[in-house]
């Protein structure tokens, strides 16, 4: 009997005794590895959660930026009253 593999991306469930592979991974992580086509498979999912991720960071950023600036108002105005 074969040994079942399980696709290398991931959080994917895929398995090889359920679908195509190629090496270690099911065929629709595999297509949009090497196309960047396709938006049904973990692969995309786990890219699009790594771009969100991103411009969540980005607006964090921004948001700590805009504090920072406001506490050193605040700061040089404490040490004006000094």
């Amino acid at each position: 009997m074969k040994k079942v593999k399980k696709c290398r991306i991931f959080g994917c469930p895929n398995t090889s005794d359920k679908g195509a592979f190629t090496k270690n991974l099911c065929s629709p992580c595999y297509d949009y590895i090497h196309s960047g086509k396709g938006h049904t498979n973990q692969a995309y999912m786990n890219d699009e959660k790594l771009r969100n991720m991103k411009k969540e960071k980005e607006n964090l950023l921004i948001f700590l930026d805009k504090i920072k600036e406001v506490i050193n108002k605040k700061m040089i105005r404490i040490w004006r009253n000094l």
